[in-house]
């Protein structure tokens, strides 16, 4: 029997080894907590209560607890605030839909052993909003200019020269563009250097602008048996579109100035699935376990780069280059994930509730997260709720990570992040009766980030603070 588990673990485990060691890996990875406003408000902590639509994304059994059918809707309002070095960059309003589901119930309440309940859910879930303007005015003494110039090492000058510069695969973009910008110069034996003079001091401008969602679409199944053990699967199919513009500037004092601007647009599908189950042992104790396989995404990106520079200019003209358009398509390996819960039920009058959630990663620069989520709720009456929750999820890259592009590559954004933990702060209320669900819930979540404009350039902080308002309609119904 330990053979096959083995076996099983192998099977789920070994496509997260090949979970991308790039930046784009690390952005498109994260989760937030989101879902109903139930879900919500008690951190999304619900893998051993079930009963919630959102917690079939955790936990496929919680499926399994519905004894009626359910239509459901989420909408919300968000506030994302950026700061940068203690300078706060200026707050995006906007309004989403995170969650729309149809749960069919199949069954009847009367009986009490063997199967009571078979459960359909079909439920459209956001997973992620990408959305975020942040500036940073940093002075370096460092310059972008020297990684251009390591990475053309080697190159000769008649391989950057002319249009074909862009399609030559033995140099990348980022070579191109300080070639063309005049801001290396070529030495002897196809070596280069940067026009920036060590020690001297560079004004960096860096405006990054994030946008975009990534969605989950799921078709899942759960039975109920003998109201002691829940059980239930879950197929899943995620959508991406994702776009990032960073526009990175330099001021020397030798009055050279240059600006580079990198776009990247990104399209994806992706597939996964999950199974779980949650023991009910007594009337007051579930527990719950479920695993997750990792997704696979097929993402076609497409980018293109701008340059603007004084560098070769005695009264201060600039020459703009604009490279074309660059199309390519690749496969990433999101992690599996595996959770495991507990929870307390009081009777009629409260319930506390804890999950673990662990994200399989095995790249030797990004850390395995570790998510811990705990929420409660009191009945004040047979139909008013009371709910709070909190979350934290452990850093996702390790401190040392830093980011060097491949010296063909055609990418010339060169800033990454070492995000930090997350906290998410919750609290809500709701009404319900027989037939009607009304729910409401406000989520803090904060973040801390050290940026890199390039590769070991001086760390930059950035908080990240986003204020929800969530509403949850619901309407219960017997077939």
């Amino acid at each position: 029997m330990n053979k096959y588990i083995k076996i099983l673990f192998i099977a789920f485990s070994l496509p997260s080894l090949l979970f991308p060691q790039d930046f784009d890996g690390q952005r498109l990875a994260e989760r937030d907590i989101q879902g109903t406003a139930r879900y919500v408000a008690m951190g999304g902590a619900f893998s051993a209560l079930g009963g919630d639509v959102s917690a079939v994304n955790d936990n496929p059994a919680a499926l399994g607890i519905f004894r009626r059918g359910e239509l459901s809707v989420t909408a919300d309002v968000r506030l994302d605030n950026v700061t940068t070095d203690g300078v706060f960059n200026g707050q995006d309003r906007r309004m989403t839909l995170p969650q729309l589901s149809w749960v069919m119930s199949f069954g009847s309440a009367d009986k009490q052993t063997g199967v009571i309940f078979n459960n359909i859910i079909i439920q459209y879930h956001r997973l992620k909003t990408y959305n975020r303007h942040s500036v940073f005015n940093p002075t370096l003494y460092t310059s972008q200019t020297d990684l251009m110039a390591e990475l053309s090492n080697g190159a000769s000058e008649e391989m950057m020269q002319g249009s074909s510069g862009w399609t030559n695969k033995e140099i990348g973009w980022l070579t191109k563009a300080g070639y063309e910008g005049y801001l290396i110069n070529p030495m002897a034996g196809n070596q280069w250097q940067s026009v920036y003079n060590t020690g001297e001091q560079v004004k960096t401008e860096l405006e990054i602008y994030d946008g975009g969602v990534e969605n989950e679409f799921t078709a899942g199944w759960g039975m109920n048996y003998s109201n002691r053990l829940y059980f239930g699967l879950t197929a899943n199919v995620r959508s991406l579109n994702y776009s990032r513009q960073t526009q990175h500037t330099e001021h020397f004092l030798s009055g050279t100035t240059y600006q580079i601007l990198s776009a990247v647009a990104a399209l994806g599908w992706g597939l996964n699935a999950a199974i779980g189950t949650i023991y009910r042992p007594t009337d007051y104790l579930r527990f719950g376990l479920s695993i997750s396989t990792p997704t696979v995404m097929y993402i076609d990106f497409e980018n293109y780069t701008e340059i603007k520079s004084n560098a070769n200019s005695l009264d201060g003209k600039y020459v703009e280059i604009n490279s074309p358009r660059n199309h390519y398509s690749q496969k990433l390996y999101e992690p599996m994930r595996l959770t495991a819960g507990i929870a307390f039920q009081i009777g009629y009058k409260a319930l506390i509730s804890a999950e673990y959630d662990f994200d399989c990663k095995t790249s030797s620069q990004l850390y395995s997260t570790h998510t811990l989520k705990a929420g409660a709720e009191v009945s004040i009456n047979n139909h008013w709720f009371l709910r709070a929750g909190y979350a934290c999820q452990s850093a996702f890259s390790k401190k040392e990570w830093h980011y060097y592009p491949h010296f063909a590559d055609t990418r010339t954004d060169t800033d990454y992040q070492n995000n930090r933990m997350v906290h998410y702060f919750n609290a809500g209320a709701g009404w319900h009766n027989k037939s009607w669900i009304v729910d409401i819930a406000y989520q803090c979540r904060w973040q801390n980030e050290n940026e890199y404009a390039y590769y070991k350039s001086s760390p930059m902080s950035l908080d990240a603070l986003t204020h929800r308002i969530v509403l949850t309609f619901g309407w219960n119904y017997r077939l």
